[in-house]
């Protein structure tokens, strides 16, 4: 079933608009902001999408209007949100340039009036998980590798994300002759539906039985391992950075410490990823279970700090291409997308053979 934000009510919302300042995570910034039972226009970084929504609701937010801050005034990205419980309100997402003309309409205490109708329905779509074992290693320290299978309509989605599905595939191959080291089984998994919110690895999670989940060492997941404009991001497993989400659960520190320190052997330098929830680690941690990975980044955008680590354009996406239809095979970084092949293969045949330092093992 795919997730969607809830429809207005018929003919559409009215109301008044309040342009919150920060980054809206809190139901006290709505409410300092005065937004009860108006529309509230809203940042889009920092927390997750589902958390600003979750924090208006709770504050008598009538609709949400998220800017996404991109580098291009005209561009809008599509937002996935999981569904949240009690009080879901309408939620939709602005380009910059539409975001700041409203902002400035509504500079200087000026009154600004809103209709906004916003149409959901229930999409009934089939997708598939792809799931692939090694014949030998431990099934009660299961080692869970995967990366997303789909793209959005948009766009062919090369890096988003057949770079690190690929990766997937190669590293199942190149681990294969070597099955007799295995101590630990690895389950390779391409995982459906992805752009409609996790759905596919959600539900893999949600159908495992007690025991099947305890038996699940740790999950290793990619996304857009090939971005032109990148920053070599590893998962922020003990929130070291400290921002946004909080740490992995125990056994995540490990695997980003893992990444990094094979990285920083090939002088290779890392920034941390935050657990924000967008990619199909997600499930995982809510269950408990360590996880870890990497990316190149996709609508982040690069920083002069960044751009003196890694190279590349500051102030754009280090995808620019992310979910676009130019996400084709000119979109790849092919010395990034094999350093982070080079990686992921080191990494699963390392909690292959031993697990010490992850979880309980």
């Amino acid at each position: 079933m795919a997730r969607f934000s809830p429809s207005t009510p018929a003919g559409g919302l009215r109301a008044e608009l309040t342009v919150v300042p920060g980054q809206g995570c809190a139901p006290e910034e709505y409410e300092a902001a005065g937004a009860r039972g108006r529309i509230a226009l809203v940042r889009g970084e920092e927390c997750s999408l589902t958390d600003k929504q979750r924090a208006a609701a709770q504050a008598g937010v009538r609709l949400l209007l998220m800017n996404i801050g991109a580098p291009g005034s005209g561009m809008n990205l599509r937002h996935r949100m999981k569904p949240p419980e009690a009080g879901v309100i309408p939620s939709a997402s602005l380009s910059r340039g539409e975001s700041e003309q409203l902002a400035a309409d509504a500079a200087g205490g000026r009154t600004v009036t809103l209709r906004v109708v916003l149409r959901g329905k229930h999409v009934r779509t089939r997708s598939f998980n792809v799931l692939a074992d090694t014949p030998t290693g431990r099934a009660d320290r299961t080692v869970v590798l995967g990366a997303h299978l789909d793209s959005v309509p948009e766009g062919p989605g090369i890096d988003d994300n057949a770079s690190s599905a690929a990766m997937v595939l190669e590293t199942a191959l190149r681990l294969a002759p070597h099955a007799g080291q295995v101590r630990n089984r690895v389950r390779f998994a391409w995982w459906g539906a992805e752009e409609r919110g996790m759905v596919g690895s959600q539900h893999y999670v949600d159908q495992l039985s007690a025991e099947e989940r305890d038996a699940i060492a740790l999950n290793l997941n990619f996304e857009t391992i090939g971005a032109p404009n990148y920053a070599r991001m590893v998962y922020d497993g003990d929130d070291s950075d400290g921002t946004g989400a909080g740490p992995g659960p125990p056994g995540s520190a490990a695997i980003e410490e893992e990444f990094t320190r094979y990285f920083a052997r090939r002088g290779l330098p890392t920034v941390g990823l935050d657990f924000d929830g967008r990619s199909d680690f997600g499930p995982f941690i809510e269950a408990g279970i360590p996880a870890g990975g990497g990316s190149g980044g996709y609508n982040h955008v690069k920083t002069p700090e960044w751009q003196r680590l890694f190279g590349g354009r500051a102030g754009q996406y280090l995808d620019p291409c992310y979910h676009q239809t130019c996400d084709t095979t000119g979109n790849i970084d092919r010395t990034l997308f094999g350093q982070f092949g080079d990686a992921m293969a080191y990494v699963t045949g390392r909690f292959a053979r031993d697990l010490s330092g992850v979880g309980r093992w």
